[in-house]
């Protein structure tokens, strides 16, 4: 693909000021143009130069002459400056059902819908070899899962499944927001037709619950749980309830790591320091402690 069908328009930088300026945005709106000649910096417009052709999927158009970056060439972007376990988060949201780095405040946005998937990730990458981050996205790619629904469940699913040299538990059997249907019984009591599983073993029948959300607190909330958990009891799931301090401690980890092992008939290998500080380590890094 030649630069200039890689970028179609892209060069008209006012039309991409006018948008920035109508936005409103607090930061500079970057841009990509075709050369050097149509680059020209304005008010609320940074414009850069991307030297190699793109791959297909990399652009979306929003507007007349505006495109803005896929999801996958977005990450491809953020890739060659990203920390390692930075990039493995920000793969997990772009595959998920939330949004956190372009949502001010505490809480992320919730999405209807992951922007991307692993598969077209990594068919993009494909794509993408020799240019500038895809080594590094090709690496964190092969960690990311989907189905997050928010960033802890993202770092403690990151804990247990990333492997033990990295920090993990090599947990990666542990599925996501994993769906449980309900027989026409259970679906009467619980009101729904499935239920989902923040962390699940499904071979094990065992389950993890991140309880540090706003909405599991309340006496209400404590009743729907209380319901919840003996229905999943009653199709043999068993659930284990992780907090806050427990998901950022690296004996706590290492102690659900070795239910989830057990659940699944495997063997976790044998406890050292060495692995302990690499889980802490991690844990550090993953929440800033």
């Amino acid at each position: 693909m030649s630069r200039k069908s890689s970028l179609p328009q892209i060069t008209a930088t006012s039309r991409a000021w006018g948008f920035a300026t109508r936005c409103s945005l607090s930061q500079p709106l970057h841009v990509y143009v075709a050369n050097k000649a149509s680059r020209r910096n304005a008010w609320g417009l940074k414009c850069h130069v991307w030297s190699h052709p793109l791959p297909p999927g990399s652009l979306l158009q929003i507007a007349d002459g505006i495109y803005v970056s896929s999801p996958e060439f977005a990450f491809l972007q953020i890739a060659g400056d990203a920390t390692r376990m930075g990039l493995i988060e920000l793969g997990y949201e772009l595959c998920g059902f939330h949004a956190t780095h372009c949502h001010y405040g505490d809480d992320s946005l919730q999405m209807p819908q992951p922007l991307m998937d692993k598969r077209r990730l990594a068919v993009y990458l494909d794509r993408a070899k020799g240019l500038y981050g895809a080594g590094a996205a090709v690496w964190a790619q092969r960690y990311v899962h989907e189905r997050t629904r928010s960033p802890r469940e993202t770092k403690l699913h990151m804990s247990l499944s990333l492997p033990r040299h990295y920090g993990g538990q090599a947990a990666d059997f542990l599925e996501l927001n994993a769906e449980i249907p309900l027989g026409k019984k259970l679906q009467k009591v619980a009101g729904k037709p499935k239920y989902e599983i923040d962390l699940f073993a499904r071979d094990g029948k065992t389950g993890f619950e991140y309880n540090g959300k706003p909405y599991h607190s309340g006496e209400m909330r404590t009743l729907e749980d209380i319901r919840r958990e003996s229905i999943l009891r009653a199709k043999g799931i068993s659930i284990h309830v992780v907090t806050k301090p427990q998901s950022e401690n690296a004996l706590e980890i290492i102690r659900l790591a070795r239910i989830a092992y057990k659940a699944q008939g495997r063997r976790f290998r044998p406890l050292t320091m060495e692995h302990v500080a690499k889980t802490q380590r991690l844990l550090n890094e993953l929440y800033r402690l």
